[in-house]
């Protein structure tokens, strides 16, 4: 092989029974309350999303494309490449962020508690990080 990298191309393509504006709404939920599921960018025009799926060491860059069925049904294709060796631990990856995807959109009350925590404590992250920065730079001014 030369020291390359295989490559495995993987897609998924179904359909959910909501509307398209839920599964948007799902999805940067999930992005802003999650530290594993960031959306890297997004074409409202064309509905799809560049993604980074991180968990641990393993790293997925989905592109996901939503497509209207109906008022009350969406399409979702999701493609990506991912590395061979470690395809197992990526494909669970993609497997637990359509999971949670899923039961954000089923209204699943313990999920939408866990987001909603993780989001806070992302946001507390933000301020103790912050406020070390400020500290330490006023111990440096002051000594």
């Amino acid at each position: 092989m030369g020291g390359l990298i295989d490559k495995v191309p993987v897609e998924r393509n179904f359909n959910v029974s909501f509307s398209l504006e839920d599964v948007k709404v799902a999805m940067d939920k999930l992005s802003s309350s999650s530290i594993h599921y960031k959306i890297d960018s997004k074409n409202d025009v064309f509905n799809s999303y560049t993604m980074a799926f991180v968990g641990g060491v393993t790293v997925v860059r989905p592109t996901i494309q939503l497509k209207k069925v109906s008022d009350t049904e969406t399409n979702i294709f999701m493609n990506c490449i991912l590395r061979e060796g470690n395809t197992i631990s990526q494909n669970e990856l993609l497997d637990k962020y359509f999971n949670l995807l899923g039961s954000y959109l089923a209204g699943d009350e313990e999920t939408i508690k866990q987001l909603d925590a993780q989001s806070k404590k992302g946001c507390m992250g933000i301020i103790l990080i912050g406020f070390g920065l400020f500290t330490s730079t006023l111990y440096y001014i002051m000594s």
